[in-house]
This record gives structure tokens, C-alpha cells and sequence, in this order.
């Protein structure tokens, strides 16, 4: 490296980069942050579908919201394997910042070069091509270990220059098969249905890959893409799904198939509150039913997770010291565990009155069933 290239510090993975000892930018959620003097300014990023930073802009008016003022600070437009369009846009207003295509950094340090700095590897964008083999060449045989997406950088990208992956995961013939360990949002791959289990580690997946070539034909393609552009609209696609959001899916999918992963939501075990279950309640290594309605705070009914209202649940302590738990998926159907709606009587536990609160109120019945899958590891509290 030059002595004027960028130089991350120890704090590179919380996004701190420095450049000869003086900070450049630390990255934000929405974009970054970068000195100007003695204050700071704060740089909003626009990336397109495959994470390619295409606009980065700056509202000067940052202390008075009635006064939004946007300036344009930089503007990159990409052919499909990153070589940038040039001869219109190439004003830059401020500093240039580094990060564009795949919101890699491109690496100037040598003019003859100028690659982007993958994580794992070296890619040329001239090229089309990674300047290192692939560190996963032997899981990828079917494949050039120097090719880029699989050779389709419209359907795929490649995160860290290890895999080429897209989100979720899906069989051959373009059947939405479930989640790895990463959830709806996570890194996938097309594989063959046999190597699929849900909830499986994102490494193992991308040790199964088929790659676009083993999608069966254009249709199975076509099939993938429809579901996918839809993935954003369902309520688990961040992983946590209340009481309400769950009633409604309930009730939209009824007599729903529940082989079908696409009736299934996906739940994330990181975001669920354990109230005041503790490892005392649990047996390490070993699936024991609990009852988490009764851990949680039912004055937070309405924001409630709906995992908590079903019941039973059978959880696994795989770490005693740091709490760290797993959870099995399960069918919910809405039906009463000690209760005889012939009865008349009121229900004795919290949960049939729950049910028959929300049965009467929503007219929720038994062919509303909901299959929950979950995926990840959850942590008590």
C-alpha cells in the first residue's frame, strides 16, 4: 500500500476508517459520517438491488428539519460487472468516497490495477473477473474459481468473494424451499432439495450451492423471481411477528397445506423476549415443552411476539453460560388445550381465554392452523 491509502484500525468492524491516523468515515445504517472541521456531516447512501452504492447525497440544512436542502455529492452508474459508465456524472462534490460497486471499496493504490477489495479476494470489474482463485473451489467445481456470480451478476451477488449467493433459498426447479439460519433476509443458494433443512448454518448452504446453473430451466428462473420480489411484503421478513400480524396471516391462509413453506412464517429465536425463563427451567442439549405465555408480560399484548400465544414450546439450552437457546418448529392451529367450548364455562388458563378472546374477535377457527418455522439462536434473558 501506498502511504496515503486507506488503512482500517482495529476498530474497522464497528465501519471506523482511518487514513493516516486521522479519521476519514464511520459508517451509519442509512450511510456514513465524515469530519468537516470540527463538526461532522452525515452522507446518505442510495444503492440499487445488488447493493451498489448509486447516489450519495447530504441535506445541508442537517440541524433544521422544516429546511431540507439536498446536495449531490456523488453519482455512480455500472455496467453488470461493475466497470463504471464514465463521460457524464463525474462531478464530485466533497470528498471521494471509495465504496461503490457491491459497496465494495476500489482499491486505487495501484493505477494499473484499480480492483475492489472483496474481503476474500481481488475482483476487476474491467475483467469481469476475481484476480485470486475461489477459497471455496472445491465446493464450486462446476465453476470457474475466477468467474463472478456464477457469470450472472444481474441474479446473484457475492457478499465477501467466497460465494455468489441471493436470498432465500430454493430447489432447482425454483420452489421456495425455507430459510438457513440467517432468515428471509439472509444469504441463500439453489439447491437440491435433499441437502435442505431448515434453519441450517448460512456455511453449510453455501457448501451446498448449485449455482444459476442448476436452476432445471428459464421457468423454474421466472417461478424463484416471483416469489422473491414478494419476500419484502410478508410480516416475518424481519423475523418477528406479533399477534396481530399473525391473526391476519392466520386468516389469509385457511385449510392452508402445511407442507407448503410458503404458508409457514419464519421466525427469528435472536428476537424473541424470554420473559423470566431462565436455565433453570430448561435441560441443556434436550427439547422440553414450555409454556412462554406464562414468562411474559401480558400488559404488552398488542406487541406481543406471536410465539408467545401459542403455547407450548419446546426449547433446547445449548449454552448455559451464555444462555443461548434453540427452539423447534411447530404447527399452530388456535385451538383450545383444556377447554370445551360446549361447556360454557370460561376457560381456566391464560391461554384458552387468550384464544377464546381472539376466536370471538377475529373469527379465527380451527382451519386457520399457521406452520412456524424458526431458525437461529435465541437468548434468555
Amino acid at each position: 500500500m501506498t502511504e496515503n491509502s486507506i488503512i482500517p484500525t482495529t476498530d474497522y468492524a464497528n465501519g471506523f476508517i482511518y487514513e493516516n491516523s486521522a479519521l476519514q468515515f464511520f459508517n451509519t445504517t442509512e450511510g456514513y459520517v465524515e469530519p468537516n472541521g470540527t463538526d461532522f456531516d452525515y452522507i446518505y447512501l442510495f444503492k440499487d438491488h445488488l447493493d451498489n452504492i448509486r447516489l450519495s447525497y447530504i441535506d445541508v440544512n442537517q440541524n433544521n428539519a422544516s429546511a431540507v436542502s439536498i446536495t449531490l455529492k456523488e453519482e455512480h452508474n455500472f455496467y453488470p460487472f461493475g466497470l463504471k459508465h464514465k463521460g457524464y456524472n463525474t462531478s464530485i462534490n466533497g470528498t471521494h468516497h471509495k465504496y461503490m460497486f457491491g459497496s465494495k471499496e476500489y482499491d486505487e493504490s495501484f493505477q494499473s490495477l484499480n480492483t475492489y477489495d472483496f474481503g476474500a479476494r481481488n475482483y476487476d470489474a474491467a475483467l469481469g473477473r476475481w484476480m485470486n482463485i475461489d477459497p471455496l473451489a472445491e465446493q464450486m467445481r462446476r465453476h470457474s474459481p475466477y468467474s463472478y456470480a456464477f457469470d450472472n451478476p444481474i441474479f446473484f451477488i457475492d457478499p465477501d468473494g467466497r460465494a455468489a449467493v441471493m436470498a432465500p433459498i430454493y430447489d432447482t426447479d425454483g420452489d421456495f424451499l425455507g430459510t438457513d439460519d440467517q432468515g428471509l433476509q439472509g444469504k441463500a443458494i439453489v439447491m437440491d432439495s435433499e441437502n435442505f433443512t431448515q434453519g441450517m448454518s448460512h456455511d453449510e448452504a453455501l457448501t451446498k450451492s448449485e449455482g444459476a446453473e442448476g436452476l432445471s430451466s428459464q421457468e423454474a428462473g421466472s417461478k424463484l423471481l416471483n416469489h422473491y420480489n414478494g419476500l419484502k411484503s410478508r410480516p416475518d421478513y424481519d423475523g418477528f411477528v406479533t399477534i396481530a400480524e399473525g391473526i391476519d396471516w392466520a386468516k389469509s391462509h385457511p385449510n392452508a397445506d402445511f407442507r407448503d413453506p410458503s404458508n409457514a412464517l419464519y421466525l427469528d429465536a435472536s428476537k424473541l423476549n424470554f420473559g423470566n425463563l431462565s436455565v433453570d427451567n430448561l435441560v441443556p442439549n434436550l427439547y422440553i415443552k414450555v409454556n412462554l405465555l406464562n414468562s411474559v408480560d401480558m400488559s404488552e399484548w398488542s406487541s406481543i411476539h406471536t410465539t408467545y400465544a401459542l403455547g407450548n414450546t419446546s426449547i433446547k439450552l445449548v449454552n448455559s453460560q451464555s444462555k443461548q437457546v434453540k427452539l423447534r418448529g411447530d404447527i399452530y392451529d388456535w385451538d383450545y388445550h383444556n377447554y370445551n367450548p360446549k361447556s360454557g364455562k370460561i376457560p381456566s388458563s391464560k391461554r384458552d381465554k387468550l384464544i377464546l378472546l381472539e376466536r370471538m374477535r377475529t373469527g379465527l377457527n380451527d382451519n386457520h392452523g399457521v406452520p412456524i418455522r424458526i431458525y437461529g439462536t435465541g437468548k434468555l434473558n
